[in-house]
């Protein structure tokens, strides 16, 4: 094939097809010639100049004068700025010059205790703490005082450090706390000497008591009926021994506490323990784990009784000697019959239409056995709807003014211990008259069509007559409008509604 171009750059035809150079001569257009048509633009035969003709052409140009600011440095763009650091950089010596602290003078006079802690009963006790008026020890480290025994003795001495704060300040501190229910001495004998020379001139001896044992929590207490093998449950502020609890407890059933029949106890067992939720959940914290004790009785308890569970003074801890200083306990019922107590309409109220009617039950009701096929209403109710919470049934329906309902529960109505129903089951509940009540349409304020008839729909209940109505007021079609749209933001915003217009 041809080249499309030759090395004059000109245009050329091939066939049907014309090429272009591009002005910048690195490219070209090719486009097809149409029928008929050649090309008409004819280029002139080109000769190039020899080379002394050229220079003669170009010697008759004017001199090139250069300029001072022919040449420059390449531009290159400033640098970027170098990315923020987050500290801060501070220009001092390192190490920094070491500064001595100034040493309090020694104060003159005898050694004394100046603070002792804890004293007395005391709810809680988390360390010892004795601080001396002079320097008991020299400045060193803690491993050159380790073997040097504390100038305090403590009776009883339970698990734990001594350790020094400063040089005046001595810390017991126990394994985990001071025990409970148990009362310790400390003393700090006579002629103990400080760094300054100083001897103490008495002993200090003080007492300090943890509290005996406290009940902080039982189960079941008050409440609807029991069942008869419930799991009973005392939790106490510190550590007890279960066995020597259950050896002073007291469980009777009816009067006062120790009052009544006595009924054996036995702790409960690790599978009853593991069915119990509320076992399950106090027994999983490792560190409160021995302050409740779980039991129940031998034999099932008798019903629709009185239980008084009860932990007589001088009950033990089983962290310290002291005996607990006052009776402790708590009491529950246990069920009795499935009985319907009563029946009642409304909210307090009165018994008005529409209100519906309530029966309470002795016992907590199983709710997957009821059925409202087990409530017989005469005279029928429309809609009727039966549902039951706990140990109350509720029933609602159309009921109609001054009309008295009769209800029949039927036997087969069950409780939560598979007791049926018994006792009395017919009720009769009077439905007094709706109160007397005039109302308009939904809507506060009508506009009535001037048009259309002049009559405003009012609506009434046990409301014979209406003697007159305040707020009607003739408005223009455009102030009614704007009336309507006031009354409208003011029920959005809250605001009150002022008297619009006066009453013909």
């Amino acid at each position: 094939m041809p080249p499309l171009l030759d090395s004059k750059d000109e245009p050329r035809e091939d066939e049907n097809l014309v090429v272009r150079p591009s002005i910048s001569g690195l490219g070209f257009r090719m486009t097809e010639l149409e029928a008929g048509t050649g090309n008409s633009n004819k280029l002139a035969k080109v000769v190039p100049l020899p080379d002394g003709e050229a220079n003669k052409l170009l010697a008759r140009l004017p001199r090139f004068e250069g300029q001072p600011d022919d040449q420059k440095e390449f531009a290159l763009r400033d640098k970027s700025q170098p990315p923020p650091r987050t500290s801060k950089t501070i220009t001092q010596t390192f190490p920094p010059p070491s500064l001595r602290p100034s040493v309090p003078a020694p104060q003159p006079g005898p050694l004394k205790v100046l603070r002792r802690l804890p004293e007395g009963d005391v709810s809680f006790a988390p360390h010892l703490s004795v601080t001396f008026s002079q320097p008991m020890i020299p400045v060193t480290s803690h491993g050159d005082l380790a073997g040097k025994p504390p100038p305090v003795k403590l009776t009883p001495h339970p698990p734990g450090n001594w350790r020094w704060i400063g040089t005046k300040t001595l810390l017991f501190e126990p394994e985990k706390r001071f025990p409970m229910a148990t009362e310790f001495t400390v003393e700090i004998p006579a002629g103990i000497r400080s760094e300054n020379g100083e001897e103490l001139a008495s002993a200090e001896i003080w007492k300090f008591r943890t509290p005996p044992l406290k009940m902080t929590g039982g189960t079941p207490q008050g409440g609807w009926g029991q069942k008869l093998d419930v799991m009973m449950r005392m939790s106490f502020d510190q550590a007890v021994e279960a066995e020597a609890i259950l050896k002073h407890l007291k469980v009777t059933a009816g009067g006062g506490p120790l009052g009544g029949s006595p009924i054996p106890v036995r702790l409960a067992t690790p599978e009853e323990l593991e069915k119990n939720a509320e076992a399950r959940s106090l027994l999983a914290k490792a560190e409160t784990r021995d302050r409740h004790v779980f039991f129940r009785s031998v034999e099932p308890l008798p019903r629709d009784t009185s239980i008084q569970v009860t932990l007589p003074q001088g009950a033990p801890s089983a962290e310290g000697p002291r005996k607990s200083e006052v009776s402790q306990g708590f009491s529950f019922r246990t069920f009795g019959p499935m009985l319907a107590r009563n029946a009642s309409c409304g909210w307090g109220d009165g018994c008005s239409p529409l209100a519906p009617f309530q029966i309470q039950f002795s016992n907590q009701i199983e709710a997957s056995r009821f059925d409202k096929a087990q409530v017989t209403i005469e005279p029928p109710l429309e809609d009727v709807r039966a549902s039951v919470s706990h140990s109350t049934l509720t029933i609602q329906g159309r009921t109609r003014g001054r009309t008295t309902y009769k209800i029949t529960l039927s036997p087969e109505i069950a409780d939560v211990h598979g007791q049926r129903l018994e006792g009395t089951r017919t009720f009769e509940i009077r439905v007094g008259s709706a109160k007397p009540i005039l109302f308009p349409e939904e809507r506060p304020m009508a506009i009535l069509d001037p048009e259309g008839s002049p009559t405003l729909p009012v609506y009434s209940v046990n409301q014979r007559e209406a003697r007159g109505l305040g707020g009607v007021s003739q408005v223009s079609p455009r102030l009614g409008l704007g009336r309507e749209a006031t009354r409208a933001t003011r029920e959005t915003s809250g605001e009150p509604h002022p008297t619009s217009g006066q009453p013909p």
